[in-house]
């Protein structure tokens, strides 16, 4: 079978023709790359796709109302939207350290949430 990608490796954005296997999906082959990361991002597309997760979380007694938050590896593009609608029951309480564990295994990937900044108290 035959499917179209536009890789998102390098801002180039070659628009790549991905053959796969009509019976088990699996990755066959890729034209239209410019780099080796085109076949590198088509083959993982197709196999496993993930997404790196940013949101915001509630944090109380900061000078912002909402923490930036980031996953720190990617997830699983079907884990994805759930994921980020679990960030919405989390509230935190400030001083935050960029870094700091936010959520652990969120829904169960195995993968940390983690602060994208520091928010110190407001009293600071």
């Amino acid at each position: 079978m035959e499917g179209k990608l536009i890789c998102i490796s390098c801002p180039r954005g070659c628009e790549l023709l991905v053959q796969t296997d009509e019976r088990t999906g699996a990755f066959i082959s890729v034209e239209g790359n410019a780099c080796i990361r085109g076949s590198l991002f088509a083959e993982a597309e197709v196999n496993h796709p993930e997404r790196m997760m940013t949101s915001v979380v509630s944090i109380r007694g900061a000078k912002h109302c909402m923490l930036p938050v980031i996953s720190r590896r990617p997830l699983p593009k079907g884990k994805l939207v759930e994921a980020v609608r679990a960030m919405r029951s989390i509230t935190v309480e400030a001083p935050i350290r960029e870094g700091d564990v936010i959520a652990e295994d969120i829904v169960g990937t195995g993968i940390d949430v983690v602060a994208a900044r520091s928010l110190s108290c407001r009293c600071d």
